[in-house]
């Protein structure tokens, strides 16, 4: 077995038949044949066909279960280099893991499986759905009073700087404003969900 291809090493001959449960059999093409974890395959000569010999398939191993770590937005526990992640499902543009945590996209699914070796399949992929980051704080602005119109509280995020460097935690209050300077703010990350949008 080739277990990183999925097919057997040796092309299959003419001279040779193979079946997947020994009741239909197939001439072989001169190719290789291509596997499925977990379905033995049966062959025998086209001139000896009572001897049978059989090619023990095993089968995929588990998915993987990796966790999000939402105040980080990456995986819970690191990714080693024996495992690869994609975007897509079919895991074209696949990144092999580096030892590090692997960085989420709110809104996105990570594939994530282990990488086929010379002993044994890929595993099966796990699909690791990651939701959709929350929409923003709906925080407006009191004109008569130059604050914002409602309190701004001990789970959000302050800053006066667009990409929320430097932010402060609202202390439950409304924020005095200055016209002409924006203010930034957001819902902060938990252990179940994402940071806001801001």
């Amino acid at each position: 077995i080739d277990y990183i291809t999925e097919q057997t090493v040796e092309n299959v001959p003419a001279s040779v038949q193979y079946s997947y449960n020994q009741s239909s059999w197939t001439n072989g093409t001169n190719a290789k044949l291509t596997l499925t974890p977990g379905q033995n395959v049966y062959f025998r000569n086209v001139s000896s066909p009572s001897d049978v010999s059989t090619l023990t398939v095993p089968a995929r191993s588990a998915a993987p279960a990796f966790a999000i770590d939402f105040l980080n937005e990456r995986t819970s526990t690191a990714v080693s280099s024996a495992y690869q992640y994609s975007l897509n499902v079919n895991m074209t543009s696949s990144v092999t893991g580096t030892g590090q945590p692997a960085t989420v996209t709110p809104g996105t699914t990570l594939y994530i499986r282990e990488i086929a070796t010379a002993s044994k399949f890929a595993s099966e992929k796990q699909a690791l759905a990651v939701p959709s980051r929350p929409a923003a704080p709906a925080i407006g602005v009191d004109f008569v009073n130059l604050t914002t119109n409602v309190v701004v509280t001990s789970s959000q995020l302050v800053s006066i700087n667009s990409n929320m460097s430097g932010a402060n935690l609202g202390n439950g209050t409304k924020i005095a404003l200055s016209p002409g300077n924006d203010l930034y703010i957001r819902q902060k990350g938990t252990s179940s969900q994402f940071a806001s949008e801001i």
